[in-house]
């Protein structure tokens, strides 16, 4: 597309199907509806710092499409942008991973999140029940730090997943009822101070070791996790307390709480029948 070209219309390239390379020009300042839909031999695009907005279904269906570099200046998104799509790695310099981008899009099996990402917003892969695989480039800087939305990857088909060290925030319903979820670890030297309601209920994790910085288990935040067998705190843990039914309906055969702890919320462990011995570490 030549750099005289200030527009590209609705439609322009829909069910263009050996399409395989495009180079979009910097007087580009819009991808507009359906633009690129069905371009099922597309593999990868890289989007112009010119351009602000991405329109409805614009990458719809173009199921080749494995790479895509978007810029920091893309502020506005449309609907279903990405369904059809199986696995993308997303480059550039994208700081915020929207609301609901990526919501339902039950074909997608992975995804590749890039070091300059500092929020994954609410619902962003909700019910992508085939997504299996989550990777996190290191972060860019080491005052960087993620933040993962509310409901961001609930209900989705991931059976393992490592969080990096520069997430400090995990939102509530975070990873809600993802049910294959048999593992969770969370990189040493977190940053990490929050976990949400619920962020891991349902799921299938069989040990879990909370960062330091964690002053609070909230309300069900681990409700329901049928194999949990393990909770570890290190003696250095900031934990105060344990809200209301964290632990609800789980194996757990026993937990040693850290010094600081001074607080057990009612119900907290209801339903865990195989829970023998509850203690507060001594230094």
């Amino acid at each position: 597309i030549p750099s005289s070209v200030k527009s590209i219309g609705s439609y322009a390239f829909d069910g263009c199907s050996k399409l395989e390379e495009i180079s979009i020009p910097t007087s580009i300042s819009s991808i507009e509806k359906c633009t690129f839909r069905k371009c099922t031999s597309l593999k990868q695009i890289s989007i112009p710092s010119s351009v602000t907005s991405i329109g409805n279904y614009a990458f719809n269906e173009c199921t080749s499409l494995a790479q895509i570099s978007i810029p920091s200046s893309v502020n506005s998104f449309g609907q279903k942008i990405f369904d059809g799509i199986q696995t993308l790695e997303i480059t550039g310099n994208i700081e915020k991973i929207p609301d609901e981008l990526f919501e339902e899009c039950t074909s997608l099996t992975k995804i590749s999140i890039p070091s300059t990402v500092t929020s994954i917003g609410k619902e962003s892969f909700y019910k992508c029940s085939s997504l299996k695989q989550i990777s996190f480039a290191n972060a860019s800087s080491e005052s960087q730090s993620l933040e993962i939305g509310p409901k961001s990857f609930s209900y989705c088909g991931i059976e393992s997943i490592t969080i990096p060290k520069h997430v400090s925030i995990i939102g509530d319903f975070a990873f809600y009822q993802c049910r294959n979820l048999k593992s969770v670890e969370i990189e040493k030297g977190s940053k990490l101070h929050s976990i949400g309601e619920s962020a891991f209920s349902e799921t299938l994790i069989t040990k879990i070791s909370i960062p330091d910085q964690i002053k609070f288990i909230k309300k069900r935040t681990f409700f329901n996790c049928i194999e949990l067998t393990e909770v570890i705190f290190s003696n250095n843990s900031e934990l105060i307390s344990i809200e209301s039914e964290a632990f609800s309906n789980s194996k757990l055969k026993q937990i040693f709480l850290p010094d600081k702890f001074n607080h057990f919320n009612k119900k907290w462990n209801s339903f865990t029948p195989f829970l023998e011995t509850v203690e507060t570490s001594s230094k």
